[in-house]
């Protein structure tokens, strides 16, 4: 493309030399034809106004150029129309190239070097980041997995002591426990039977199931009768070991000194004559502790005395004849359960004596809990109120724990162990929140019941309350996923920033509990239909659980 620049000439007019001061002529020159018959443009640009030039000037310069041609469809942007002369004024539009500044190289280096730079910088903060949400979130899966596994190993203690009470029964729910494995058992056989068989052979049937049944109960009596016994010789143990421990006194200045007074002295050298004849003994070891024993009871002149040493004087005479040892364990048991006797009575060890009776709080006028005494319905014995059984919709005094604990054995059978441990989990973690006064501390040992112008508060062991939240009011079942397995289903609270109640708890899995208590208002996450499931429930609960609720707020003030 040529520009020329002319100057204006002298023969200009006077307003043309006033106005206007130089013009430049651009001629267009394109690499290729244009569409026309024009194959040049022309365009005059105003370079600017001023007075006449003295000399004219004319410049001339070469732009290459580059026509773009539009090979699209050019859109409607509208327009106006002229209502005078009918014409049409369309919008119309072009799309000019980007004008590219020019850089100098070595600021274009520069710059390029400095992309670089942020570049490697961006990477490395991104990857950082993306290894502290990969360790994140490796974190939160290993803490997944162990809580998963701490359920898991949880659950298997339980199902292994389970397991090992059943085999090994010692206490009285461990009994409970093989009776209520018996009514299962029978119930699934009944069950199977009447889908088998039916008429005469179905009452067959039933009568050779109830003879393995009686045979079962028959082993589970003698069972318990040998615990019975092993029991009773650890509990003398438990208290002999307890009566010769030396005083602790405590002197004002923080020392403390252990007292070993002449009782004391007297009982621990019982108990290490005991343990003695507990233990397995050559021939002349036994007749040592034979004469130390005679010289030990001759002391006093009675007749458990005089029989003791006969005994020892028997023994002493069959073991120097030779006799063999199996053959002497009736006598020595029998000696053995006589020394028992003898230490046990306060005469002849004077600290051996029975503690004092726990006294239960007295609310209202009265005699003390204990010393007042009822009948009880069923056995007709008359016993402490202590000793009833007491449940929470209760209101009068009709059955004592012994005929309770015989009914259970001979016709419900019901097994508390896993509900106990069950409130056992659920006191552990109220202790955890540091709640003091909730009901999860006072349901199975705090019941008010009213007797004719008597009120008392009597601290009993009830199982069967909480036993009656978890089977009737819930079902047995977890709340949200209906799961049934009694090893892995948690009472917590329903709305946490409140103490549990039998009126603000809910029945999960572990898993669903632990859910559970990262959640501030229930109400805003779950859906209605599960709200009002739980509002029903708690409804029952408060209905069944009215003197409890009543009574906790006197403990409350304790």
């Amino acid at each position: 493309m040529n520009v020329r620049k002319d100057s204006a000439s002298a023969q200009s007019t006077t307003d043309t030399e006033s106005t206007f001061s130089s013009r430049t002529v651009i001629s267009l020159q394109t690499e290729r034809p244009l569409e026309g018959p024009s194959q040049s443009l022309q365009a005059v640009l105003v370079l600017g106004r001023g007075k006449k030039p003295d000399v004219e000037k004319e410049t001339v310069e070469s732009i290459h150029y580059e026509f773009v041609p539009f090979t699209g469809e050019k859109p409607n942007f509208g327009g106006y129309h002229d209502i005078r002369n009918g014409m049409i004024y369309n919008h119309a539009s072009c799309q000019t190239p980007i004008v590219v500044p020019v850089i100098d190289p070595a600021i274009k280096l520069e710059c390029r070097w400095v992309v670089i730079v942020q570049k490697q910088v961006r990477c490395f903060l991104a990857k950082k980041k993306v290894n502290e949400v990969r360790e994140n979130h490796q974190k939160h899966l290993r803490w997944l997995q162990m809580q998963t596994d701490v359920r898991k190993q949880d659950k298997d203690e339980r199902m292994n002591d389970a397991n090992e009470r059943k085999q090994h029964p010692k206490s009285k729910t461990d009994f409970n426990m093989l009776y209520n494995a018996v009514k299962k058992w029978r119930q699934e056989k009944v069950i199977a039977l009447e889908k088998s068989v039916s008429g005469p052979e179905l009452k067959a049937a039933m009568y050779l199931l109830g003879e393995k049944e009686s045979k079962l109960i028959s082993m589970i009596h003698q069972h318990k009768l040998i615990a019975q016994e092993i029991n009773k010789v650890d509990r003398f143990q438990l208290s002999l070991a307890r009566i010769s421990a030396a005083e602790k006194w405590k002197f004002s200045e923080g020392r403390v000194t252990e007292v070993y007074t002449i009782p004391i002295l007297r009982s621990k050298y019982l108990q290490d004559l005991y343990h003695t004849f507990t233990l397995r003994l050559s021939e002349d070891e036994r007749l040592d502790s034979l004469i130390t024993l005679k010289e030990t009871v001759k002391e006093f002149d009675c007749e458990l005395t005089r029989e003791i040493m006969d005994l020892a004087d028997r023994e002493a005479d069959l073991l120097v004849r030779g006799l063999k040892e199996k053959n002497l364990e009736g006598l020595r048991q029998r000696l053995l359960v006589l020394f028992m006797q003898f230490i046990r009575s306060p005469t002849f060890n004077p600290a051996f004596k029975k503690p004092p009776g726990k006294v239960s709080i007295e609310i209202g006028r009265g005699k003390n809990v204990l010393q007042t005494k009822t009948i009880c319905q069923s056995c007709g014995w008359l016993y402490s109120i202590n000793k009833f059984m007491v449940p929470g919709n209760t209101s009068l005094i009709r059955r004592c724990q012994q005929c309770a604990q015989q009914e259970n054995e001979a016709i419900t059978r019901n097994d508390d162990s896993v509900f106990a441990q069950m409130l056992d989990k659920l006191r552990i973690s109220e202790g955890k929140l540091n709640s003091k006064h909730s009901v999860a501390y006072i349901m199975e040992v705090f019941y008010e019941f009213y007797y004719p112008n008597l009120i008392f508060t009597v601290l009993i062991p009830q199982l069967k309350d909480f036993r009656h939240l978890v089977e009737v009011i819930w079902n047995n079942q977890s709340a949200m996923s209906a799961e049934q397995d009694p090893y892995s289903l948690v009472m917590c609270r329903w709305q946490c920033k409140y103490e549990w109640s039998a009126w603000n708890c809910v029945l999960l899995s572990g898993e669903e509990a632990d859910n559970h208590f990262k959640i501030q208002s229930p109400f805003e996450i779950y859906n209605m239909s599960l709200i009002e499931k739980v509002r029903k429930r708690h409804l029952l609960a408060k209905n069944y659980f009215n003197q409890i609720k009543a009574a906790t707020v006197r403990f409350k003030k304790m």
